[in-house]
């Protein structure tokens, strides 16, 4: 032995060695520090896809929210239209059967001509018959009684249209055609009765 070091092992060797062993720790920590480096940059990523998720929840909700209030004065807007239109078509109508009871409810003037067949018509308003918002914002049986007094409604025209202008339409046709628009406009204002006071807020 030479100061300790064994018989044929020489300084160089010894650092190679060494240097071998050294390159191994070095390597050794290079991997540690890329695997933590890969766990931080997977947390990293997973944070912003969460932040990302949460912002379009947040985005959702809202677009819920606003959709809900625009429904909700939709709503409003046709349930008070609907009452207008219910009374109003229900006053037209009784008054309408007045003029027909003193005209056509006699044996001298039975029959309803031609040319007085327009004074009995009823208009109903185009924007409240618009039966895709009441699908989508009223209940099935306040939709009904609205479709019922719509109809009764042509029905009457109709009549006055097809019967009156070939001379076959009756005062009592015509009569019994008036109070039937009439009840279907009570029907539907007393379905409008039954909403709670909370929708026409």
């Amino acid at each position: 032995m030479d100061g300790g070091i064994p018989t044929g092992l020489s300084w160089y060797r010894l650092l190679q060695d060494q240097g071998s062993m050294l390159g191994g720790i070095l390597a050794l920590a290079a991997g540690g520090f890329a695997y933590l480096a890969g766990v931080l940059q997977a947390r990293a990523t997973r944070e912003s896809a969460a932040k990302q998720i949460s912002a379009l929840d947040a985005q959702l909700e809202q677009i819920r929210a606003t959709t809900a209030e625009d429904d909700r004065r939709h709503r409003q807007d046709l349930l008070r239209s609907l009452a207008m239109e219910a009374s109003r078509v229900k006053m037209v109508a009784e008054t309408k059967y007045s003029i027909a009871q003193k005209r056509h409810n006699n044996a001298v003037n039975p029959g309803v001509m031609p040319e007085s067949a327009k004074i009995f018509m009823i208009s109903t308003s185009p924007a409240v018959r618009d039966t895709r918002h009441m699908t989508a914002l009223l209940p099935h049986d306040l939709q009904m009684a609205a479709d019922g007094l719509f109809a009764s409604v042509d029905q009457l025209n109709t009549l006055l249209e097809v019967k009156a202008s070939a001379i076959d339409l009756t005062g009592s046709e015509l009569m019994n055609a008036l109070l039937k628009v009439g009840g279907r406009a009570d029907g539907l204002m007393a379905a409008l009765g039954s909403v709670p006071a909370a929708d026409w807020r």
